[in-house]
């Protein structure tokens, strides 16, 4: 009987411990990300280089740790780039920080991206991807889009607000 018992607790316990733990994660706010510039480094004769510059907040009351983030840079329908950050990364309960990543790309797509620019004026951008982050609930991966216009004028693209 007591062996029982100590059974029946262990499966409450459990029952328990996990639908606590699923309220957590349903109870847990994705990190937002916003592009704050993206910035032409250089472009020379074997391609160019970007460098992005995004802010990463938590709008938890708690703290969670931003492990990887892959992206994909798109220019109007052209992929420019992709990549990931292995980069660890804290980001304490409701604060923000900001994150730098260079972004490569061949002579292609700077001939492709200027004669777009030439035709049209400006570009229209995308940064899409996917950021995983460590909480204390466990590891979890969520989505970003971020959309700008490159206007030609100014060496750096600003997303729309």
């Amino acid at each position: 009987m007591r062996h029982l018992v100590r059974s029946i607790v262990a499966m409450l316990l459990i029952a328990a411990a996990t639908g606590c733990a699923t309220l957590a994660r349903q109870a847990f706010a994705p990190p937002v990300v916003t592009v704050h510039d993206v910035r032409l480094a250089g472009v020379g004769f074997d391609g160019g280089r970007l460098d992005v510059h995004v802010s990463l907040f938590n709008p938890n009351g708690f703290r969670i740790d931003a492990t990887a983030v892959e992206y994909r840079v798109l220019v109007d329908s052209l992929e420019l780039a992709t990549g990931t950050i292995d980069q660890h990364v804290t980001l304490h309960k409701r604060d923000s920080t900001s994150l730098r990543f260079p972004v490569a790309f061949s002579l292609r797509e700077v001939a492709s991206a200027s004669s777009m620019l030439t035709a049209r004026g400006s570009l229209p951008f995308q940064l899409v991807g996917r950021i995983r982050v460590a909480t204390p609930f466990g590891s979890v991966t969520r989505p970003f889009d971020e959309r700008g216009t490159y206007d030609g004028l100014n060496i750096s693209l600003m997303p729309r607000r």
